[in-house]
């Protein structure tokens, strides 16, 4: 498969399922939601293909097309048969084989993100994070934890939805929600092998940057709300203590 195929699914499949998008509009400000379906389609749209197109060619594609077993090359031979036990045992031993590739990839890389991922949780305090004020650097830093974490899928839709209920400001909601399910430290590793990882960091280094800039944007949205609604109150206040002298 093409880099631009595994990447975009990679980035899709957490964040544009039927579950996920339920989950993100029931437990979240639509806005959040919308926001977050929105810069996915972003990453996968314009980010993945712009990161693609300054790849090493190796990288790409394979050099030379493989040759299928349908082209006139190589016609199927239909006249012989395959007994059936020797068939299973061919199938089963080549799913042997491709569960063996994939749990001696994977599973090393799960027990080192996850490590990673319980260290940083560990030296994190979460006082700290709840009675954060906002500002920019935290704004980044916040945007680097959500990056390295690895999460289950839509866990990131559960820890924001809590946070917001604790009170956490709504541009690290923000943040959390895009970065933490859309790239982490497992992410890295599996894209970092499998396609290369010039690619690995700058499709991490993308997400970190428009987490935190949705972040800042949801803060500033946030702010200006606030300042509309308690402004509606006021007037509203006002006029109401104004003294009618028309009134029996």
């Amino acid at each position: 498969l093409r880099a631009e195929t595994t990447l975009s699914a990679m980035m899709a499949s957490p964040t544009l399922n039927v579950i996920v998008l339920t989950m993100s509009f029931s437990l979240l400000p639509c806005y959040m939601a919308a926001t977050k379906v929105a810069l996915s389609l972003f990453i996968i749209l314009v980010a993945v293909p712009f990161i693609c197109a300054r790849l090493p060619v190796r990288e790409i594609a394979p050099e030379t097309p493989v040759k299928q077993r349908w082209t006139p090359a190589e016609p199927i031979d239909t006249g012989t048969y395959e007994p059936i036990v020797p068939a299973l045992k061919g199938v089963a031993a080549t799913f042997v084989q491709n569960l063996w590739y994939i749990i001696k990839l994977t599973v090393p890389l799960m027990l080192l993100a996850g490590f990673l991922g319980a260290l940083v949780a560990t030296f994190l305090p979460q006082d700290l994070v709840l009675g954060l004020p906002f500002s920019v650097w935290a704004l980044i830093l916040i945007a680097i934890v959500g990056v390295f974490l690895p999460v289950p899928i839509a866990f990131d839709v559960v820890i924001a939805g809590a946070l917001l209920g604790l009170g956490l400001s709504q541009g690290y909601v923000m943040v959390l929600l895009f970065t933490l399910g859309s790239f982490s430290v497992y992410s890295y590793f599996i894209v970092g092998t499998s396609v290369g990882w010039r690619a690995a960091t700058m499709l991490g280094a993308a997400v970190a940057v428009i987490g935190a800039i949705a972040g800042a944007g949801t803060e500033t949205y946030h702010r200006w709300q606030s300042d509309r609604a308690l402004d509606i109150l006021l007037q509203d206040a006002r006029y109401e203590s104004t003294p009618s002298y028309w009134g029996a």
